[in-house]
């Protein structure tokens, strides 16, 4: 090294190192001096002692300007902390990178949002507190804070998140909005529970979801020890009126939210042309599809009066079990005993478990709670049990137990929750039948996946008010058992005014060749059979394949002509060629 001059040496020899005693060898570097081997990629240097490799075992490194590199490796298996404002280091446990911020607050890269505060009240912030937006300072746009109060609805859109360190009076500190404060006494709760804010203390949390106030869910236990951990997850919460398609002006007890111009407004009752209590009705109305319509007012569902009721021309006088009808001819409402066909039917009102007997008729008021009724032990051809909801089966469900008979074929008891409804069960010699009556639009449901035998459905010969139920007894037919749906004749929708987006099918013939066709069985039936696999189909063919709410895919088989179609016809032009070239 001569003057400030100096020489960098270099060797492609694998393994070469340089020389620091031997000044006449070769590969001598002499202090500051720098030695490349090109074949092993490393840069020597000495300190006139020993050689050293650059690169290799540096700590501490400072770079006093602009530093422009492709890329940084940290060491991700060092257990180390970013123990220093500024530092960076990589956190092993979260996989990602720690940045040590002011008073040992460190930040998650990535995963975390945090702000940087002052607390402007005379008291300090703990670690831990929920906390709210109060102002700003000056030009500097700092946020200042304070412990979040919620006992006021107006304060939720004000909430920041969890203080992440104690924050004294008038200094600067952070707030996690989105990720974990850890260092929290949490032993007062458990792990996964959601954390609300106080309606009742500033600046506290409480497991409760509060009643009144502000009702945001903003953290979850993590980890409920001494030095437990939370997921803060800021949600502020909206007041009604705030939502965008809420206008809401000078609101008063008692209004109602109606929907005017693609906008919820409020209004009052007289504003909608209703009164806030009904006092009396006496204009005549109209019995259509079981809804009885008093003039504008419409009763298709339960009425609770307050105070006493008067029909005019109300025929009789009412007993338990009674039903109130419609009379036609007089047009009056009239009270009747329900009857069961065949002969007169003893109703009784039944609240609690109850053995039936063939002929009853039961009103089952579950309105006190479920209960069971079970029907005969040892039925004969033609009993029958039938039974009126007397409270609100849709709300709690009344059970039919079969006493060791089917329902409908299936060894199941027989669960009714659909309210208002009458329910007339027959036995045929092998199964009690269920009948259903009730007004249209509601029915029955049993789930029947094992009768085999043949079923039929039934269609209406009207698409509203009364009409009268039909089947085919040939032409239409359902197999429960097998799933078999059989018919004369399918004929499916098909007219071009229906359509857009016509186009030809391309590459007919290609995708016809990576379908498979197979034989196989049927798991439940055995039934062996042959056709497709939905889910190769679908790799080809998608359009064809809908996958069920339960997960189980379909296959439009009847889509798939329009594909064949045009396959053979790629094949005959194929075909039609190679004859013109014989």
């Amino acid at each position: 090294m001569a003057g400030n001059k100096f020489q960098i040496k270099r060797t492609s020899v694998s393994g070469r190192t340089p020389e620091v005693s031997n000044t006449s060898a070769s590969g001598y570097i002499d202090t500051g001096e720098l030695a490349l081997n090109f074949t092993d990629k490393k840069l020597f240097s000495s300190d006139g002692s020993n050689y050293f490799e650059i690169g290799s075992n540096l700590t501490n490194i400072q770079v006093t300007g602009p530093a422009i590199v492709d890329s940084l490796q940290f060491n991700t298996t060092a257990n180390v902390e970013a123990n220093a404002q500024g530092q960076v280091v990589w956190n092993a446990d979260e996989e990602t990178l720690d940045l040590r911020t002011d008073n040992g607050s460190v930040l998650q890269l990535g995963q975390e949002v945090v702000y940087h505060v002052r607390n402007n009240t005379s008291n300090t912030i703990l670690d831990g507190t929920p906390v709210m937006a109060t102002g700003t300072i000056g030009n500097s746009s700092r946020i200042t804070i304070a412990p979040m109060d919620g006992t006021s609805i107006d304060n939720a859109k004000y909430y920041l998140g969890i203080a992440t360190e104690e924050i004294a009076a008038d200094t600067d500190g952070k707030v996690t909005h989105f990720g974990k404060v850890r260092g929290i006494d949490l032993q007062a709760y458990n792990e996964g529970d959601v954390l609300w804010i106080s309606n009742t203390t500033v600046g506290e949390l409480t497991s409760t979801m509060p009643t009144t106030g502000i009702k945001s869910p903003v953290v979850f236990v993590i980890a409920n020890t001494s030095n437990g951990t939370l997921f803060s997850r800021a949600t502020s919460g909206t007041k009604l009126r705030e939502s965008h398609d809420v206008i809401i002006t000078s609101p008063a007890n008692n209004e109602i939210l109606s929907y005017v111009n693609g906008v919820w407004i409020n209004q009052t009752a007289e504003e909608l042309g209703l009164s806030d209590t009904l006092d009396s009705v006496t204009s005549r109305g109209a019995v259509t599809n079981n809804v009885i319509t008093v003039g504008g007012l419409v009763v298709n569902s339960n009425v609770t009066i307050g105070g006493s009721l008067t029909l005019s021309g109300l025929q009789s006088t009412a007993t338990n079990g009674d039903v109130l009808t419609y009379n036609s001819s007089t047009d009056t409402m009239e009270l009747a005993t329900p009857s069961a066909g065949g002969g007169g039917t003893t109703w009784t009102v039944k609240t609690a478990n109850y053995t039936a007997a063939t002929g009853d008729g039961i009103v089952a008021d579950t309105s006190g709670g479920t209960f069971t009724v079970t029907l005969p032990a040892t039925p004969s051809a033609g009993d029958n049990v039938i039974i009126a909801d007397g409270g609100d089966w849709k709300v709690t469900n009344l059970t039919v137990a079969r006493n060791g008979s089917t329902i409908e074929g299936a060894a199941e008891n027989l669960t009714l929750d659909i309210g208002s409804i009458q329910v007339h069960l027959i036995y045929s010699g092998t199964t009690w039948e269920v009948y259903a009556f009730t007004g249209p639009g509601v029915s029955v449901q049993a789930d029947d996946n094992t009768t085999n035998a043949t079923k039929y459905i039934t269609w209406a010969d009207a698409t509203s008010g009364g009409y009268d139920p039909k089947v085919s007894s040939t032409k239409l037919t359902f197999n429960p058992s097998t799933g078999t749906l059989s018919a004369t004749d399918f004929n499916s929708t098909s007219d071009i005014s229906l359509k857009e987006n016509i186009e030809t099918i391309s590459n007919a013939s290609d995708k016809v060749s990576a379908l498979r066709g197979v034989n196989f069985n049927w798991k439940e039936t055995g039934d062996y059979t042959m056709g497709v696999v939905a889910q190769e189909v679908e790799e080809i063919i998608p359009e064809v394949v809908v996958e069920r709410e339960d997960g189980i895919k379909t296959v439009n088989y009847q889509a798939m002509v329009g594909l064949l179609i045009e396959s053979v016809k790629d094949l005959q032009k194929q075909v039609d060629e190679l004859k013109e070239k014989n």
